[in-house]
């Protein structure tokens, strides 16, 4: 059963401000690199999650916010990217190889999709039904489930 389930490739929100509130897009798409900014401070709060990402799972870089005046929440992808392995010394720093074939398509606006946390799996929406055809994945339903 653990062969079919490292066979399953699963789809991760992850936020792009890292260890600061600044935004890391650009470092981490030039460095072909993810970390989460709680582990790289030395919080594990986030190590049982991180531990279920594996190579050939895609990262969702994004942020979500509730803008000065709206009504609902949004999240803006930023890129997408295959994980293509890790480091070995920490829990939290992951080699990505981040679709950069048409940057014109990011970041893009997903009014009423919130991912809050540092790195959550993905929720069957726009948001990764988009993802999916960037990568040239078919397109996932409502049915199917992206839950680890």
């Amino acid at each position: 059963m653990s062969e079919i389930q490292d066979e399953i490739i699963q789809f991760w929100a992850v936020g792009s401000s890292s260890a600061s509130k600044r935004d890391h897009t650009k470092f981490f798409v030039e460095n072909n690199i993810w970390e989460d900014g709680a582990g790289k401070k030395g919080d594990p709060v986030n190590k049982s999650t991180l531990d279920m990402i594996k190579k050939g799972d895609y990262l969702l870089l994004q942020s979500s916010s509730k803008g000065k005046g709206a009504n609902r929440s949004s999240a803006k992808l930023k890129a997408v990217g295959k994980v293509t392995g890790r480091i070995k010394d920490n829990y939290y720093t992951f080699f990505v190889a981040w679709d950069t074939r048409d940057p014109h398509q990011f970041p893009k606006e997903f009014n009423g999709i919130v991912y809050d946390k540092a790195v959550e799996s993905m929720k069957v929406d726009e948001m990764l039904r988009f993802a999916r055809k960037i990568i040239g994945f078919t397109p996932v339903s409502v049915a199917e489930n992206t839950t680890p």
